[in-house]
């Protein structure tokens, strides 16, 4: 391995961990009781510089609700010639998630690495079964470390026909082969590029080169969406039950009209269950009874969901349960259905004023009409028995809109002859959606640092004062001033042009060539006025530029 570390590119010498070698070895087996997945990963990576010590503890983590403990096996080997075996702590209970992680992570091993320095190398080798078939579904060759090589193996029993695919949007070179009396094929890739994680991609598994395959849970025969729908209803059947509490609820509800019924049901469980992960063993993907669930008090996403639909069954209005994925995160190709591309669990109704609509009840400062505005152009599957399909959450007519609107007036303060910019900007719709839960819980003095940061962010303004005027999850108002210098506006004997406040997303705007993958754009609607000074474009150039940038 250090012969190839000397072939490490001078382009990477700033990095601090690079994996010279990967390798992923999945093996698919039938079995009795159900089919498994087996996956061996061994992979070398050399520390290229002490600082930062991101390999300084390896993390191991492994979701229980469908996955074995894993082996571990790791060896440092030092550039005095020196080797050490590492042994994994123990395990410890983790919760939460990354973009790039799956949610259900219930244990993680800690791999502390001893006398950690420069031109080590780390020999890192996991051993992982997947008791549930579906739950394991990929694998990628980009990491977030760079790679000299990677590859992967995929086998399985010469009783199936595997569906499985490459996808190589993003273009590397890979080789494909296989071996000669064996059902399985073999990927190799060299000198990869790391995810670049200053610009993150919106559909990693669009982009990033990766095998995907499709494997049954139990038998042989292919899997469908509709079939692997009929099995997860299958494994939440003893969630899907009702109760006398659960059908006093529902009679609670007064009102006759089909959409008053679905906007209390929802407030229902808004204001009585209270969001709480519940992630240990099988609850990480199988949600506790709702009876229970309602009388504790408290539940996850998917316990939420299962509240819902049951008070809405109660009231004889059909709804599903959804799976999904949070955005940003490595997605289910539809090509290959399986079920490790969803980490949330929502609520749809085929119709609700005239169109369907997917519920986030875990959304607590969320409606009806709005809970869904995250989860636009995400994928979902539609849990209904015997028709289950992977769809996509799209914004209803007039809605998930960002509409924005700002009035200033430009002015020149007396006491110092500044000019200054006041105004008002008022966000509605999905403007107000994202803002809100950033202030609902915020008093007093206490919003103007988050006000001051967002209206920098999005629309360049650099804020003297500002003043929450209305607040809500529908409309927000902002009152603010700023100075107002050369940088901002230009002027001449022609005219002037004013560039504040730009337009919504200034600081993230980007272009698109830098970017990776496909992309969706939000839509956004913004209308902007301004009062100006009847004199104002009457002064010179000169002057003007002079006493703008007085007050920069």
């Amino acid at each position: 391995m250090r012969e190839i570390a000397a072939t490490i590119p001078d382009s990477w010498k700033d990095e601090a961990a690079i994996i010279l070698a990967d390798s992923e070895s999945i093996n698919l087996q039938t079995g009795i009781d159900g089919n498994s997945v087996t996956v061996r990963y061994c992979t070398w990576y050399y520390v290229n510089k002490r600082n930062p010590p991101i390999l300084a503890a390896l993390s191991i983590q492994d979701i229980a609700a469908y996955e074995d403990i894993p082996e571990i096996h790791a060896t440092a080997f030092y550039p005095d010639g020196s080797i050490k075996n590492l042994v994994p702590g123990n395990r410890f209970p983790v919760t939460g998630y990354s973009n790039l992680e799956y949610l259900f992570l219930n244990n993680q091993s800690l791999l502390s690495i001893p006398s950690y320095e420069e031109k080590m190398l780390i020999r890192l080798e996991v051993d992982r079964r997947y008791f549930k078939a579906p739950f394991s579904s990929s694998g990628y060759f980009r990491d977030r470390f760079n790679c000299l090589r990677k590859t992967i193996l995929l086998s399985w029993p010469a009783s199936i026909r595997l569906n499985y695919r490459l996808v190589n949007n993003e273009g590397l070179d890979i080789g494909k082969s296989s071996i000669p009396g064996q059902n399985c094929v073999v990927f190799e890739a060299g000198n990869l590029r790391k995810i670049p994680s200053e610009y993150p991609v919106q559909y990693p598994e669009q982009w990033f080169a990766g095998v995907h395959f499709s494997f049954p849970p139990t038998g042989v025969a292919d899997p469908t969406w509709r079939s692997l729908g009929d099995y997860c209803l299958a494994m939440l059947s003893p969630a899907l039950v009702s109760s006398p509490d659960i059908k006093a609820c529902a009679a609670s509800i007064v009102d006759t009209r089909r959409e008053k019924i679905i906007e209390e049901s929802y407030r229902y469980v808004q204001k009585h269950i209270r969001y709480l992960a519940d992630e240990n063993g099988n609850h990480g993907i199988i949600p506790r009874p709702a009876p229970e669930v309602l009388e504790k008090g408290y539940g996850d996403c998917k316990e939420m969901a299962v509240v819902l639909k049951e008070i809405l069954d109660a009231k004889g209005i059909p709804a599903d349960l959804v799976l999904i994925s949070s955005k940003n995160r490595y997605q289910s190709i539809e090509s290959t259905p399986a079920l490790s591309g969803f980490n949330h669990m929502i609520v749809y109704i085929p119709q609700f004023n005239g169109s369907p609509i997917f519920l986030d009840p875990t959304v607590k400062w969320g409606s009806v009409t709005n809970s869904y505005y995250s989860l636009i152009n995400q994928k979902a599957f539609i849990l209904e028995r015997g028709a289950s399909r992977l769809d996509s959450v799209a914004a209803r007519k007039n809605e998930g809109i960002y509409r924005i609107a700002s009035h200033s007036k430009l002015f020149r303060v007396p006491e110092n002859e500044i000019w200054q910019l006041s105004g008002v900007i008022s966000l509605k719709d999905r403007a107000a959606y994202d803002l809100y839960p950033i202030l609902k819980d915020l008093k007093g003095e206490e919003k103007v640092p988050a006000i001051n940061q967002y209206l920098k962010k999005m629309f360049n303004l650099d804020p003297v004062t500002v003043k929450v005027l209305q607040e809500g999850v529908d409309s927000i108002y902002i009152g603010f001033s700023c100075r107002i210098n050369n940088k901002f506006i230009k002027a001449d004997k022609s005219g002037f042009l004013i560039d504040v406040p730009n337009l919504y997303g200034y600081a993230t705007t980007f272009n698109t060539s830098e970017h990776e993958g496909p992309m969706k754009f939000e839509s956004v609607e913004q209308s902007d006025s301004w009062e100006v000074p009847d004199s104002f474009s009457e002064m010179d150039a000169a002057p003007l530029d002079h006493e703008i940038a007085a007050g920069s």
